[in-house]
């Protein structure tokens, strides 16, 4: 029910205002919501909405003493499930096909940096719970997800690609900018311009055994690519920081790349290598 803002509602009744937003609903809690929308194809999970709302009871407990009309329903209680979701942009396969095309020629251009890991430093020093070690060459960090993790001392531009060598199991969180991305069986990504998070669970099965995995994020102008082991799993340009080059074409960002473990997690970095494209 709307009402208008300036409607007199008596008491013992109160107004409840909910702000807007994008909500997958039902009012039978034996309907997996989830499911729903994890095999949908045109909504996804949109986990850090602030306005997402689990459960909402309406007149719960019957505190406002209604008569029940319905025996099965309890009549004056009334129970709402809302998911927040949001649409998933459809990029067209022929604005994939040129964006990829287009990619492939700059990266064709230019050498990538190697990232000395020994230089990297630590993002936040003052968090005690990080641990860091060297193995064979290869940066082994254990933490926590508070933001800390070691970042290079150097900053590096937009549009860029970034490879990393690590453990399959789990892989550490890769930053740049305001963002970060988790890639696993799922894909974790905030995004870098505005840290709006994109849940991607469609990306494939990732490498289960102990060997190294070889994952590449490409930040482009049109487009935002992830590669694991050389294969595709996620193209997209639903993102902030590319329609802020839509809307500016001078826009540019500079930042150094950090990485850093999952909550309690132990991560293997054997390598690290930044392309300014």
């Amino acid at each position: 029910m709307t009402i208008p803002d300036d409607f007199d509602v008596p008491a013992p009744f109160k107004k409840k205002k909910y702000p807007g937003g994008l909500y997958a609903t039902c009012t039978d809690f034996d309907f997996d919501l989830g499911k729903w929308v994890e095999n949908s194809g045109d909504y996804e999970h949109n986990p850090f909405n602030e306005r997402a709302i689990g459960e909402e009871y309406f007149n719960p407990f019957n505190i406002y003493g209604l008569k029940s009309v319905d025996s099965k329903s309890h009549g004056f209680s009334y129970t709402q499930w809302l998911y927040p979701v949001r649409e998933i942009n459809k990029m067209s396969s022929e604005k994939k096909i040129a964006a990829l095309d287009q990619l492939d020629i700059l990266v064709s251009r230019v050498r990538p940096v190697e990232i000395n890991l020994t230089e990297m430093v630590k993002r936040r020093p003052e968090h005690t719970k990080f641990e860091l070690n060297y193995v064979n060459g290869a940066m082994v960090i254990k933490g926590y997800d508070d933001g800390s993790g070691m970042i290079t001392p150097g900053s590096y531009n937009l549009p860029l690609k970034i490879e990393i060598r690590s453990t399959a199991h789990p892989t550490p969180v890769i930053g740049y900018g305001n963002g970060r991305i988790g890639v696993g069986d799922e894909m974790w990504v905030w995004d870098i311009f505005d840290s709006d998070c994109h849940v991607h669970r469609k990306c494939g099965e990732f490498p289960v055994n102990n060997e190294p995995v070889d994952i590449e994020l490409i930040y482009g102008k049109d487009v935002m690519v992830v590669k694991v082991n050389g294969e595709i799993r996620h193209v997209d340009n639903d993102y902030g920081y590319i329609k802020e080059f839509e809307r500016n074409s001078a826009f540019t960002m500079s930042s150094p790349v950090w990485l850093m473990a999952w909550g309690g997690a132990t991560v293997t970095v054997e390598s690290l290598r930044v392309t300014e494209l």
